[in-house]
């Protein structure tokens, strides 16, 4: 429960623990003065109750400019009442017609509140040290005024307040026991959305990786297919039977390899990486679009060296280039050139995949590796792409410690540039 109570305070706001010296013990005091006046008049217990409230107050101020914080405040409340009980009884004590029975009972009905909220607010060593002054205090009445009184009574009162008191401190216990198994679950809880929020967007860019890789064998063989059903030369047939088992042959490796990459989890920070020549990552992805960029007439280039080496993914890295040359060879125009080199800097690779073909324009940058606006573009050939191929190529680079640059001009190419720390 939450209070925020303003006056006196402003607009200082208070939990729980502040709400029974509000609701009870600053009104509870300053009645229990008022029905002393009313009884005793300007009694040394109307004013022992004065001091009582004064001293309530004066805590109030002292909150109010941080001098003391809001359980030292119950903690002063609580002792001022228990000391304005031992003061009231000391009193009685010279005064024949106080009368014992009443007052004892009346101020253990009291004290059974205070212990309960020392058992409930504060620490634990206050309910063991305002039970003992109470055992003392009854001890003390037993021998001294209610020495005529059974001594079972004081037992009974003692017992049950000091009961109350320690039963409020087992629940308070139990209650903070069950809050943190609560909290503790609530975290678990948590933990698991989230990673299985990761796992489905993990499956989701696999399914995306998957789609974007395997349209280049489909389009091929979809293409050999008409092309030997147009045919009616049964050797440049018999050459189209070969290309569509080639096709076939590589569309199976690679939906095996993307099969055997979709067992690991894209997410997870440990990546296997393994030091491997880069060239012949290139020249296998060159390999698997010779026939589509001998359809559009594009030369590749793979100046990379053979001894440039860097620590990588291989399934990663593969799944990078044909996404990179695949985007070259459809944004490129026919009889073009598709160039892959590199450069070395402070110890860091800059691999350029660069195209002469139709560029792209700032707008289309800005928006390039936003999920929230994925476009897809028609190639040179009216070829069609899934929009999501730059996105998975830049995540995968990072996933290897690299990173990912694009510099492009409409109808002037695009230069897509990955750079990587060398090998040691």
């Amino acid at each position: 429960m939450k209070l925020n109570l303003s006056g006196f305070l402003g607009e200082q706001k208070y939990d729980r623990v502040l709400a029974p010296f509000f609701f009870v013990i600053l009104p509870g005091t300053s009645l229990h003065g008022y029905i002393e006046y009313l009884n005793t008049g300007w009694s040394q217990y109307f004013f022992r109750d004065v001091t009582n409230v004064s001293i309530l107050i004066l805590g109030l101020v002292l909150l109010k400019f941080s001098a003391i914080t809001k359980k030292q405040l119950i903690v002063m409340s609580l002792y001022t009442i228990r000391f304005a009980i031992d003061y009231t009884f000391i009193l009685g004590y010279f005064d024949p017609d106080f009368a014992f029975e009443y007052n004892f009972i009346h101020v253990q009905m009291i004290f059974a509140t205070v212990i309960f909220a020392a058992g409930t607010l504060i620490h634990a060593k206050h309910l063991f040290i305002l039970n003992t002054i109470n055992i003392l205090f009854i001890i003390c009445c037993a021998l001294t005024i209610g020495k005529d009184h059974s001594i079972l009574r004081f037992i009974f009162c003692g017992v049950l307040v000091s009961g109350g008191g320690f039963i409020a401190y087992a629940g308070k216990k139990f209650v903070q026991s069950l809050f943190k198994k609560i909290k503790a679950a609530n975290i678990l809880i948590e933990q698991q959305n989230t990673e299985l929020k990761k796992m489905n967007a993990s499956k989701d860019q696999l399914f995306r990786i998957i789609g974007h890789d395997l349209r280049t064998p489909f389009h091929q063989l979809n293409l050999l297919v008409e092309l030997i059903s147009e045919s009616n030369d049964e050797k440049e047939r018999q050459q189209y039977a070969d290309l569509i088992k080639e096709s076939a042959t590589k569309g199976n490796e690679l939906l095996e390899d993307l099969l055997s990459w979709g067992k690991q989890n894209m997410d997870t920070a440990n990546v296997n990486l393994e030091e491997a020549s880069i060239a012949r990552v290139v020249d296998k992805t060159f390999e698997f679009f010779k026939f589509k960029s001998g359809v559009k007439e594009i030369k590749l280039i793979n100046e990379l060296p053979e001894n440039i080496k860097l620590k990588i993914s291989h399934s990663m890295m593969e799944t990078v280039f044909r996404n990179l040359i695949g985007n070259a060879i459809k944004f490129s125009h026919p009889k073009s050139k598709i160039i892959v080199n590199c450069s070395i800097k402070n110890n860091y690779v800059d691999i350029s995949v660069e195209d002469r073909g139709v560029g792209i324009s700032s707008e289309q940058l800005k928006i390039l590796f936003s999920e929230d606006q994925v476009v897809s573009t028609s190639g040179t050939a009216d070829e069609k792409g899934t929009g999501y191929g730059l996105g998975i190529v830049k995540k995968l680079v990072e996933k290897q410690m690299g990173s990912l640059s694009i510099d492009s001009e409409p109808e002037k190419g695009t230069k897509v540039i990955l750079t990587f720390p060398m090998v040691a």
